[in-house]
């Protein structure tokens, strides 16, 4: 049998660079996965010309139903993610945590000496240490130990806003929080420069700021810390916290420095309280607008405790109802539009895009709480959603309010029980109505919201009587108070 002729050894060396260049081609197109998609962006400027200077969760939201829930944005010297959707949100920040809990640099905080705080800290041993800390004292199991001073706060919170007068009950609800506000995500952020500039320079005007405020973070840092010392040599010191772990680095076994426990403190002291604050000014801003939501959940609360006695954690159980007034409260118009932050620390793939290790990571959680795929009427304050078929909806709880993954609030069980007493204590005290102008107009006001990383209902002004229904509640309040 005649041997094969022999190919000529140029044509040999042509086939083999030609296999070559399409393995290379090829495997260059599979290494070059899209980006997520985004509005047109401008050479070298990328999409900062179109970045919002406010509400900017109703721009990124109007944007999401244009190119999706996952989008991309650039500016210069950073990628941007942007996720409107629950789905997204827990198939990147849940499943995939150890790649998407890095936070990035907050400068106007650190200037302002806001540090140490677990909300702002990367994914580094510090972080680890201080989750450690305050997920281990904040358990589901360990909060029941808090519920007395809870129920106590909210009792005197209600008397509070029964002896005071329209349009000063946000300041009530503060004084109790000691909350005070700032931003993140502004200029200063992501153009560290103008921290050198003059604070009339555009965008420098934070720097100010922050200088201003660090006398303030110093006090929330220092002064509580002091007090438990104080209280420890006296003998008096109740359980705490900073006292739990202070008695720990007395016989060597704590975890936190002292600057570290001080800013553990001030992350329970004023983050957790702050969004907590402003919770309950959205669910007044709610009753005030839905008078008929009001008077179905007080009547849910005459039919489970009756007149003689106010609401306990015990009857939560027996109050669907008040539990979906709370969820709801959540979902309507959430006091974290935009969560905090994310980084993520390495190259990731979702859907097909490419997710460039270093994006910043921002969950849209106003517009997870508009999804009309997934909440009926979104816009409308409908607590029913939540209540099982077929007396509600069956819609699933908003649980995107307190993060994801290893970045999910370690207070979120501190601050549901407080946000749900509060409520359900001025539920069975008080009746929430309109104000009237001087020409006895009913006030209707605006549910619009603050920017900001704790976002809070604008100034609104409404009134707080007895509930008619029930005798002698200003009484029943101060006996409570009293047995507390």
């Amino acid at each position: 049998m005649a041997s094969p002729p022999e190919l000529p050894s140029n044509f040999m060396l042509v086939a083999v660079l030609c296999c070559v260049i399409t393995v290379i081609i090829y495997g260059s197109r599979k290494g070059r996965m899209p980006l997520p998609p985004g509005p047109p962006a401008k050479p070298l400027l990328g999409h900062l010309h179109l970045m919002p200077s406010s509400n900017a969760s109703a721009v990124f939201h109007n944007w999401a139903r244009i190119y999706g829930d996952v989008m991309h944005l650039h500016i210069p010297g950073k990628s941007i993610i942007i996720l409107s959707s629950h789905r997204a949100a827990m198939d990147l920040l849940q499943a995939k945590g150890s790649i998407y809990s890095a936070r990035p640099s907050f400068l106007l905080y650190e200037l302002a000496g806001w540090t140490n705080v677990l909300t702002f800290l990367t994914n580094d041993d510090r972080f680890n240490r201080h989750r450690q800390a305050l997920h281990g004292y904040l358990s589901a199991a360990n909060c029941v130990a808090f519920q007395p001073f809870q129920l106590k706060a909210a009792r005197k919170l209600a008397q509070a806003m029964l002896n005071t007068h329209v349009g000063e009950f946000d300041q009530h609800i503060n004084r109790e929080t000691g909350t005070r506000r700032m931003s993140a995500g502004t200029p200063l952020d992501f153009f560290p420069f103008l921290q050198y500039l003059p604070t009339w320079f555009p965008g420098a005007y934070y720097a100010g700021l922050a200088q201003k405020m660090r006398p303030i973070f110093r006090k929330i840092y220092d002064i509580p810390i002091k007090l438990v010392y104080q209280q420890q040599k006296e003998g008096i010191a109740p359980p705490s916290f900073l006292l739990h772990h202070l008695q720990l680095m007395s016989v060597n076994k704590g975890i936190l420095s002292i600057e570290e426990l001080k800013g553990a403190g001030a992350t329970i002291f004023a983050a957790g309280k702050a969004t907590t604050a402003s919770t309950l000014m959205v669910f007044l801003l709610a009753m005030v607008l839905n008078p008929k939501v009001q008077r179905k959940a007080q009547e849910e609360l005459n039919r489970v405790v009756g007149h003689n006695r106010l609401p306990t954690f015990a009857d939560s159980a027996s109050l669907p109802y008040i539990e979906a007034v709370v969820q709801e409260t959540y979902r309507w118009n959430t006091v974290t539009p935009m969560g905090v932050p994310h980084v993520s620390s390495a190259e990731d793939t979702y859907q097909g895009w490419k997710i460039p290790s270093g994006s910043l990571v921002l969950v849209n959680v106003r517009a997870i709480s508009r999804d009309v795929d997934v909440y009926q009427d979104p816009d409308q304050f409908n607590p029913d959603r939540f209540l099982p078929k077929p007396e509600g909806l069956n819609e699933p709880r908003f649980s995107d309010a307190f993060g994801y993954g290893r970045r999910i609030c370690v207070g979120q069980h501190l601050a549901h029980s407080s946000v749900w007493i509060v409520i359900a204590t001025i539920l069975a005290t008080c009746t929430i109505t309109n104000a009237t102008d001087e020409s006895g107009n009913i006030i209707v006001p605006v549910p619009e919201m603050s920017d900001g990383l704790d976002s809070h209902p604008h100034a609104f002004q409404f009134v707080v009587n007895p509930r008619q229904d029930t005798e002698e509640v200003p009484m029943l309040l101060a006996t409570e108070i009293d047995e507390l």
